[in-house]
């Protein structure tokens, strides 16, 4: 659910009233002492901030159905008011917004979709409390009203004005738009961000605050809209069209994979079109934009390295192909299993005949021995294989016997 907080219409009539008494109390001249603000300020407006600062403490939970005026048209985190205008007041628009872990810098970003104010796309992207989006998806097109860049949230039957509502009414409305609700940013539709330093609202192609002159990042690239820490070499890469991180000089983009190879794997690696243009088969993140590093299985399958050292704890084999997932030399690892399974023979009562097949050579094979540790390929000696149950029993155990008599003989 969205959090509504504070409007800022209201802060601005506040201030508008105290400047009011400010200049009432120039006119008073020097021999009269000026009145308290807040003892001047009218009691509607006063009583209008005591009941939003209250509503604002206890998550708007008894906000209710309060009506909004129609100049309320700004949350306190958001940067623009209805007509897609900027808006609201840069200090409360960085305080309100979450803590960054992902990147060191001294900039916030203004969201172009929402109008909400982060410390960066990915803080947008994992925000469950996103405001809807507040423009259309596709603000080039004319709408048959001739209303082009009026923003979603202002279109209403009776024409492009917004009206009066409650706050159920708007929460109402907000539930109608379904998934459009949860969206994420476009980086590069990024224009505009506010200096953490002095609060100054600015454009955000620059890494130097045009005000207080503070660098935002040790790293900037004006195409991603990204200002980040140079400890972890970024780069910008042309052909994947965004910034990668490792260093320009340990990388070299492929054409075929379409991805950024190490140069110390590049000449040797397995190139597949559009191999990287798909999930992690753990995580299911997008592979080709993703910030973490990524490995390379056997099979030709990619994984995140992360995902991959979590599931050897557990399986070795690739979660798509069910191929072996590790470069090492599996053979001790088979022998020793071999050995297990010799000094662990099954009861006649629980013998089964399968059919198998090695996930790794893909050899089928008929009439094996079945046990719970793992069946054999004989072909490559993997105990990688999946099986079928053809016999159970005692009767599966006679029949193997009189098998692998035979084969002896």
């Amino acid at each position: 659910m969205v959090n509504f907080q504070r409007c800022s219409s209201l802060q601005e009539e506040l201030q508008e009233d105290v400047s009011d008494i400010d200049d009432e109390s120039k006119d008073l001249g020097e021999g009269h002492p000026p009145p308290s603000p807040l003892s001047a300020i009218p009691p509607t407006a006063r009583n209008q901030k005591q009941v939003l600062k209250r509503a604002h403490s206890d998550n708007m939970s008894d906000f209710g159905d309060i009506n909004l005026n129609e100049r309320s048209s700004v949350l306190v985190n958001n940067a623009f008011n209805f007509q897609g205008g900027p808006a609201g007041f840069p200090k409360k628009l960085i305080q309100c917004c979450p803590q960054c872990n992902h990147y060191q810098r001294k900039c916030s970003l203004i969201s172009p979709c929402c109008g909400m104010v982060f410390g960066c796309r990915l803080c947008h992207d994992e925000c469950d409390q996103l405001s809807p989006p507040i423009f259309n998806k596709d603000d080039s097109s004319d709408d048959d009203d001739g209303s082009q860049h009026i923003p979603r949230k202002i279109k209403v039957e009776s024409g492009a004005v917004p009206r009066r509502g409650s706050m159920s009414s708007i929460m109402s409305s907000i539930s109608a738009m379904g998934d459009d609700v949860h969206h994420t940013v476009d980086r590069f539709a990024i224009k505009e961000i506010i200096c953490r330093e002095c609060f100054t609202r600015q454009s955000s192609k620059t890494n130097e605050c045009i005000k207080c002159k503070v660098v935002f990042g040790e790293y900037h690239c004006d195409v991603c809209n990204l200002w980040m820490s140079a400890e972890e070499s970024p780069y910008h890469c042309e052909e994947c069209g965004f910034c990668r991180v490792g260093g320009k000089d340990k990388f070299r983009h492929c054409k075929g994979c379409g991805m950024c190879i190490d140069v110390a794997l590049f000449d040797e690696h397995n190139c597949k079109s559009g191999k990287y243009m798909a999930n992690c088969p753990v995580c299911y993140e997008d592979l080709f934009s993703s910030r973490m590093l990524t490995h390379e299985m056997p099979c030709g399958h990619n994984i995140h390295w992360h995902c991959f050292n979590s599931l050897m704890s557990s399986d070795t084999r690739c979660p798509i192909c069910k191929k072996t997932a590790t470069h090492e030399d599996m053979t001790e690892v088979w022998a020793a299993l071999a050995d297990d399974i010799a000094m662990q023979p099954i009861p006649p009562e629980q013998a089964r005949c399968v059919g198998i097949v090695c996930n790794d050579c893909e050899v089928r094979e008929d009439d094996r021995r079945w046990h719970y540790l793992g069946v054999e390929c004989r072909t490559c000696g993997s105990f990688n294989t999946s099986h079928n149950t053809k016999m159970t029993g005692e009767e599966a155990h006679e029949y193997m016997n009189r098998i692998e008599a035979g084969e002896e003989s």
